[in-house]
């Protein structure tokens, strides 16, 4: 049927009757909805008549309900199930009237579409392949969105937005829209995993012996997809979306302040931790460690104060292109270091003095476990998630490995945290350390952002600060606090890094799911045993990393 959109409506557009008489509704509903709206119409007229005793009626908006209103009004009214005929004419109405709503909302998208690069090209090509009749199916992916807006699952930071508990929600939410395909989902993965970790590993590898480090990364890879995976069970199971609604479920509210409080210990301390990272590549190109702090805090300051993931996708997309650019160029480094100068002769296969540094340093660099569920409920096809979690953890693995023993016997023990400041001073690497400091820093809003929404609630309660301005002086003080230990803790960088893993990223990664699997979901000896045994594990590499210290 013919009808005028919903933003045409109005006193002197299209009114509610002659909306009527162009629907394809039959004439007894018609004069059925006329004669409530005449009656609805003469109500508020005799009360603004009556509330007008000084002698001046009421005027403007509140005199009476606009035409729309009464329609919504008599169609909310009116019984649906009094006979089939008039049924049916009221549920035309009703469907009539929805429809009719997503008109503005369309007409915005389009807008937005339009304004995007590229945008009215693909709406040309769009209408030309409509007039064809070409199905949309048949249509190129290009002509969807814009390439930006292609990679907007690879760039998205918001995947654990509302699933970490810190938006005061209720428990049980509705799963996100499928949006991810396996490869899109895969990267996303590797990338929620990889950080600026990887560039500390060479020097535990050096601390530990290279047969130590294989060994301990393959254990902790392994530990980390049976975590996953009891993650992933109990999500199943309970019906739950995210990381803390399970420990809600498990141990109450204990459980998800003790997830709370291992996630906020590990975001700050990775703050901490890129803070150092850009403050020694700074010192190494010939400015002092503590004025990089300084530098560092002068630009943290207005950008902790980002209060939406949406905001940091484009910078989180550099930071990710920087890294894996100052990864390649690492990686190729070291090879050219070995290939010119062989082997350095003074690697070790196992150093038991100081091994637990490099324990800590394996855990702490398989970042990203609160991401893992989200991405996972944002796949199209989950079932297909255990696999992309198995390859990824493998191909992680073996960027580790082949990270941590390339530079390790390239460098020998001499080898430096981060390795960049191992390697050889020219243009190039100068280059290369630059560009891998950005990554760094970059990150930096990303990694706070989390631990700023949890402390928020804390001192301020689920509804947050209805001041800005206490919020804002809450994230500044934190700011100067993440400083302040940074600069601190830069001459044991390693060892601070070290601690982070084993009081953060343990409990987070090896700890809470096999204790929250075993209380929600172990269905029998085997699966309680595999739980037990994870845990007893886990909480043996904490006493051990900290005892070889």
């Amino acid at each position: 049927s013919s009808r005028p959109a919903r933003a045409t409506w109005g006193p002197n557009q299209h009114s509610c009757d002659s909306y009527l008489e162009m629907s394809e509704v039959p004439n007894e509903a018609v004069a059925g909805f006329q004669k409530a709206l005449k009656k609805e119409r003469e109500r508020c007229n005799s009360g603004s008549a009556s509330s007008g005793g000084s002698g001046s009626p009421i005027t403007g908006p509140m005199a009476m309900p606009s035409e729309l209103d009464a329609y919504d009004f008599v169609l909310d009214g009116l019984d649906e199930d009094k006979d089939a005929e008039s049924g049916e004419s009221v549920r035309k109405l009703k469907l009539t009237r929805q429809s009719s709503e997503d008109v503005p909302r369309l007409a915005q998208s389009s807008a937005a579409e339009l304004k995007a690069p590229q945008g009215f090209r693909r709406d040309y090509l769009q209408r030309k392949a409509d007039a064809q009749g070409l199905p949309q199916d048949s249509r190129p992916e290009a002509w969807q969105q814009s390439f930006i807006g292609s990679l907007g699952p690879l760039i998205r930071c918001g995947y654990y937005e509302n699933y970490l508990g810190i938006e005061g929600q209720p428990l049980l939410r509705p799963l996100p829209k499928d949006r991810l395909g396996f490869s899109t989902a895969t990267f996303a993965l590797l990338k929620s995993i990889i950080g600026s970790g990887v560039a500390l590993l060479p020097l535990g590898c050096a601390q530990a012996g290279w047969l130590f480090c294989i060994a301990a990364l393959t254990v902790v890879a392994f530990m980390n997809v049976l975590s996953i995976d009891r993650l992933v069970r109990c999500s199943e199971i309970a019906k739950v979306p995210g990381y803390a609604d399970i420990a809600l479920l498990a141990g109450g509210w204990p459980a998800k302040l003790a997830l709370q409080v291992s996630i906020v210990l590990n975001q700050i301390g990775g703050c901490i931790g890129y803070m150092i990272f850009v403050a020694k590549e700074a010192q190494h190109l010939g400015l002092s460690f503590q004025y990089g702090i300084l530098i560092q805090l002068v630009f943290a300051l207005p950008i902790f104060q980002v209060r939406t993931y949406k905001k940091l996708e484009y910078s989180t997309l550099a930071a990710t292109i920087f890294l894996f650019v100052g990864l390649l160029s690492v990686l190729a480094s070291a090879a050219c270091t070995i290939l010119s100068q062989g082997v350095d002769p003074g690697i070790v296969d196992y150093n038991p003095k100081s091994c637990g540094i490099f324990l800590g340093l394996a855990f702490l660099s398989f970042e990203g476990a609160p991401n893992f569920l989200p991405i996972r409920n944002h796949m199209a096809e989950r079932k297909h998630f255990r696999s992309a979690i198995s390859s990824v953890m493998f191909m992680t693995l073996v960027i580790f490995l082949v990270m941590s023993l390339s530079c390790y016997f390239a460098y020998g023990p001499e080898v430096k945290a981060p390795v960049l400041l191992s390697l050889p001073k020219n243009p190039w690497s100068q280059l290369v350390e630059a560009i891998f400091s950005a990554s760094v820093f970059l990150s930096l809003p990303l990694c706070y952002l989390p631990s700023a929404e949890i402390t928020e609630i804390w001192v301020f309660g689920a509804e947050r600060s209805s001041d800005g301005h206490k919020a804002s002086g809450l994230r500044i003080g934190e700011t100067l606090f993440i400083a302040g230990v940074a600069l601190i803790a830069g001459p044991f960088y390693e060892s601070f890094m070290a601690l982070v893993g084993v009081f953060a990223a343990i409990p987070l990664q090896s700890i809470y799911p096999p204790f929250f699997h075993l209380l929600l979901c172990s269905s029998g000896p085997t699966e309680a045993a595999i739980d037990i045994t994870l845990l007893i594990f886990a909480v043996v590499s904490m006493v051990f990393t900290v005892m070889h210290l």
